[in-house]
């Protein structure tokens, strides 16, 4: 009887095309077959230890992604069995080669072959921006990154250095392995440019329009462009093909040429100045390579004769009054609107400003105030009640044609005359504007007094006294009143309306007589303080005619309390009865003496209230010296006042005499 054997497991698995992992060992059955990228077919044996052992799964494999190879054996006994797994992947390419490769656009110096990996570009002119690199892989699994100049780009759209001089693209592939590797390069020259061609050249007139002529970069001259007489300037806008171009303007006409380099490729340039017939502008385009040819083209504006103008607009219309205040305009001003109203206005108003330009320069303006031509733009303006208006009469330069502005105001004149604000130094009492005569009472020390006033309506005239103050009044005027009389002083004032309407205040100004001192503000006399203590003070000035009522009229004080005594006041002096040096006059308070002065004649020297030869003989005594004046009777002596008593004071009293 034979013992059939048990042993199932394989000794070895023998691959056509691969490699197994891990290393075959007969008690593990689970493995990886890897075989090398591309592989279709492969075959697979496994070898048992037994010859005896059947094994199943031996043979040819199609390479398919997920593959899962089962060898199965079967002892000897036909029990004992065993499954060996083997899961197929295919290793990662190793191909780092293009199939193709270009510069769009451009050619390389030899053909490409994927395992010449070192090429020559044509020359790239200067300005040029971006290069397109394509290629094809030779295995899609690859990866392919360029760069230039060592400068990553991306292959499609590379960015091309400005620079003058040699460049390299370098193409690097790396294949699915990750190690292989291979770079492609391709060298060139950036040159300079020589372009010299204008993309394109525009023109449009003062006023933005555009002037049409057929410009095209392979054409550089015959080109006219015909404008009318009031065109006076051309913009041109030149543009050269190439950014690196740059341009140098000229122009040239009857009235001289010139010249203008432009260290830009594109411009705009005005043309000004243009005179009627040709006008030439140059536009020459140098290119960025010194040694290429520039390009000079040239266009002819044309300038038409001027014809006379029928323009009468106004440009600008604008009314000032006499601060320089721009008045409202209704409606706002547009040339086309030559009706306008600037409403009511200052009754006061003489004269408005105005300023107005013509659209045309050529045109002339001429400037009526209710149909009366002014000869200035500084308008007169009457002042008077109602409405007015004012005209600007534009005259076209062709002295035919011609419009008509009008400015419609208003002026409305008050019949208000009060006077609202008026204050009069030293007083407190409020000035009262509907009362036309007041009373204002000034203590007998305050001599004089200044009035401050100002009407209702500036437009007021105001007649203080004797002096008239003309409107506009829009500030406190000053009225001085000089000297103030004891007594009642009246102040005339006289006010007239905007529309004519006239009213009067009288302002009493009523200064008190001194209780306590004789005085005589309002005659005039001189009357003398004493200077030392016991003396008494002098009326200098009294003419022999005065009799005593006379005098006491002459002083301001009241009649009651004057009294008039003879020298030695032994009597009172009657008022009808003469005066003489001497006698004493007395200011009488509560039958109180309160002030004393002595009554001086000049001439009457001994007191007899004449004048005659004895006075003359007491002043020879007084000059011989065989008297000794004092006083009253020595101011009477010394009649001009020269203070020396002499011969000619003598020939005074003479003539005093004599009549």
């Amino acid at each position: 009887h034979k013992d059939y054997s048990s042993n199932a497991n394989l000794k070895r698995v023998d691959l056509s095309k691969g490699t197994i992992s891990p290393k075959f060992n007969p008690s593990v059955t689970t493995y990886t077959i890897t075989v090398p990228y591309g592989t279709a077919t492969f075959d697979v044996t496994g070898v048992p230890e037994e010859e005896s052992t059947e094994v199943t799964g031996n043979g040819t494999y199609n390479f398919e992604d997920n593959l899962v190879i089962q060898l199965k054996t079967v002892a000897e006994d036909g029990k004992s069995k065993q499954t060996y797994k083997f899961v197929v992947m295919q290793a990662e390419s190793t191909d780092a080669y293009l199939n193709s490769l270009e510069v769009v656009s451009y050619s390389f110096d030899t053909t490409f072959k994927k395992t010449l990996f070192n090429y020559n570009l044509e020359d790239i002119s200067f300005g040029t921006s971006h290069l397109a690199v394509s290629y094809i892989q030779s295995n899609s699994s690859s990866t392919v990154v360029c760069d230039m100049d060592g400068v990553v780009n991306n292959c499609s759209n590379m960015a091309v250095p400005q620079l003058v001089g040699s460049h390299r693209i370098s193409v690097n592939v790396t294949a699915e392995d990750s190690v292989t590797k291979r770079t492609y390069t391709i060298d060139f020259n950036v040159t300079p440019s020589a372009n010299a061609y204008l993309l394109d050249l525009t023109a449009e007139d003062q006023d933005g329009n555009d002037l049409v002529f057929g410009f095209s970069r392979a054409i550089t001259s015959g080109y006219v462009i015909t404008v009318p007489y009031t065109t006076t300037s051309v913009t041109f806008t030149p543009i050269a093909t190439s950014e690196f171009a740059t341009l140098v303007i000229g122009t040239s006409n009857v009235n001289g040429s010139s010249s203008e380099d432009i260290n830009y490729y594109r411009t705009d340039y005005d043309f000004n100045d243009l005179v009627v017939g040709q006008n030439i502008i140059y536009v020459t385009v140098v290119p960025q390579d010194p040694s290429a040819q520039s390009k000079t083209y040239s266009v002819i504006v044309s300038r038409a004769k001027q014809e006379a103008s029928k323009v009468v607009t106004l440009a600008s219309l604008e009314l000032l009054d006499a601060n320089g205040n721009a008045y409202t305009l209704d409606p706002e001003f547009t040339s086309e609107q030559t009706e306008y109203s600037i409403g009511e206005i200052p009754f006061l108003t003489d004269t408005i400003k105005v300023n107005a330009t013509a659209t045309d320069t050529k045109a002339t303006i001429l400037y009526l105030v209710n149909g009366i031509v002014q000869t200035t733009t500084d308008l007169s303006i009457p002042v008077s009640d109602g409405n007015g208006y004012i005209q600007l009469y534009v005259i076209a330069e062709d002295g035919i044609t011609t419009g008509t502005y009008t400015i419609n105001y208003k002026k409305v004149a008050s019949d208000d005359w009060t006077i609202w604000d008026l204050n009069i130094y030293g007083q407190y009492f409020p000035f009262n504007p509907y009362m036309q005569e007041q009373y204002y009472t000034f203590n007998f020390d305050q001599i004089s007094t200044v009035i401050t006033f100002k009407p209702h309506v500036s437009g007021t005239q105001v007649k203080v006294a004797d002096k008239t103050y003309y409107p506009p009044i829009d500030v406190a005027q000053t009225y001085i009143v000089t000297s103030l009389a004891v007594g009642d002083n009246e102040i005339h004032i006289e006010c007239t309306a905007e529309d004519g309407t006239v009213g009067y205040y009288v302002l009493h100004l009523v200064r008190e007589a001194s209780t306590d001192v004789i005085t005589s503000e309002t005659y005039g006399h001189n009357i003398t303080t004493p200077e030392k203590e016991g003396e008494v003070g002098l009326i200098t000035d009294v003419v022999l005619s005065t009799n005593a009522g006379d005098l006491k009229n002459q002083l301001d004080n009241d009649n009651e309390y004057i009294k008039i005594y003879e020298a030695d006041e032994s009597a009172e002096v009657a008022d009808g009865s003469p005066l003489g040096t001497g006698m004493i006059v007395k200011l009488l308070i509560n039958n109180l003496e309160a002030d004393r002065k002595i009554i001086v004649i000049p001439g009457e020297v001994n007191g007899d209230t004449e004048i005659d030869v004895s006075d003359i003989l007491d002043v020879v005594d007084q000059i011989l010296g065989n008297v000794d004046m004092q006083g009253c009777y020595y101011q009477a002596a010394d009649v001009n006042q020269d203070d020396d008593i002499d011969v000619s004071d003598i020939l005074d009293i003479v003539d005093m005499i004599l009549g």
